[in-house]
């Protein structure tokens, strides 16, 4: 069997990537060093960087053959990206990616669907009036309210499920206008933009709804006080309430809803690469694309376009701004909540005021 250099990837270099990540390339190792074992006679090739074109040629051919086999695509993909980190070939597999290209061109595509500014509406006044009934989960209130910061904020799911509130800072702009900064740890991408990052949120009626959902939190306490699970369950069920449970809908499509927005709304692609964090323009370039194709292709019956309509323009009010009574008095709160000590007046009082932090 071709050899494999032994421990050349420290852990250090490993831990880099998420666990997930990792789990992915050892995947694809496994399934690209079970094809060289196969073949007839065995592969003469040790696999080392000294002969870059002999390796590039072999998985050209282990490519085409996991095609030509319709092996997963994202198998194949890691199997090479592992290979390429062991044996530090980037930019030296030419054949191989432009055979992996090839084939994803033949792929439908996968992006996710934008979610539409009045769709989100439409699910804030759901969640929150599932929640106001008394009959639903108590959860339905962060729900409401972090689809909006993951909208605005252009947050990845992963990212809005860990933020907790000394994560949340609210203030103003010089001009007096309402702002948000939340904090990220350990985000995706945090190898090549940093392990803190952050977002900021300039949607008035989002600011003052997320300043609200904070006041009388401590600040370990997590904005989603549940798993991620339940929050993809509780998003399709706020669907299904307002019967569009027919659309390819779920919480990665809040991020490029938002950068959609962003872009309609004559944002600049550079200023919304860096409130994205994206790692480069080109990559930006082509998720708009895609997701501007999608937003276009997402048919809606023109009744549901007409209960979305009817339910904006009846939550118009509740949408802009927040209750004038503190949550704590508002309603019940969810299990997650309520284990935590409640802060004093005082301290609400002195963190609503100018640029303090919440956790303070």
């Amino acid at each position: 069997m071709p050899r494999l250099p032994a421990g050349f990837i420290t852990r250090l270099e490993a831990e880099q990537h998420t666990r997930h990540y990792r789990k992915e390339l050892a995947r694809g190792l496994a399934h690209v060093r079970t094809w060289l074992a196969a073949q007839p006679g065995g592969s003469p090739l040790d696999l080392t960087r000294s002969a870059p074109r002999a390796v590039d040629d072999l998985l050209t051919n282990y490519v085409q053959a996991c095609f030509d086999r319709q092996v997963h695509f994202s198998v194949v993909k890691h199997a090479l990206l592992a290979l390429q980190k062991l044996l530090r070939l980037r930019h030296r597999l030419p054949r191989a990616w432009g055979c992996l290209r090839a084939w994803q061109l033949r792929l439908p595509a996968a992006h996710r669907t934008p979610m539409p500014l009045d769709i989100l509406k439409a699910m804030f006044a759901g969640a929150l009036d599932g929640y106001l009934s008394g009959l639903a989960p108590l959860l339905l209130l962060p729900l409401a309210v972090l689809i909006r910061v993951a909208y605005f904020g252009l947050l990845r799911p992963s990212e809005a499920f860990r933020l907790r509130r000394a994560d949340v800072y609210v203030g103003a702009t010089s001009s007096g206008a309402p702002v948000a900064v939340v904090i990220l740890r350990d985000p995706k991408n945090r190898a090549h933009m940093g392990r803190n990052q952050f977002a900021t949120i300039h949607d008035p009626g989002t600011v003052a709804w997320l300043s609200w959902i904070c006041c009388g939190l401590p600040p370990a306490a997590r904005l989603w006080p549940s798993s991620a699970v339940t929050f993809r369950q509780l998003f399709r069920s706020v669907l299904m309430y307002l019967g569009l449970s027919d659309l390819p809908l779920s919480p990665g499509c809040l991020r490029p809803g938002g950068a959609t927005r962003y872009f309609v709304d004559g944002m600049a692609l550079g200023d919304l690469q860096y409130a994205g964090r994206w790692r480069s323009p080109q990559s930006l370039g082509a998720y708009v694309q895609e997701a501007m194709a999608h937003f276009a292709w997402l048919n809606m019956e023109d009744r549901q376009r007409a209960d979305i309509s009817a339910c904006v323009r009846l939550s118009a009010l509740v949408w802009a701004a927040a209750p004038a009574t503190p949550r704590a008095q508002f309603g019940p709160s969810p299990r997650g909540w309520r284990r935590f000590r409640q802060t004093s007046p005082v301290q609400r009082s002195r963190a609503a005021n100018g640029w303090l932090p919440l956790a303070m």
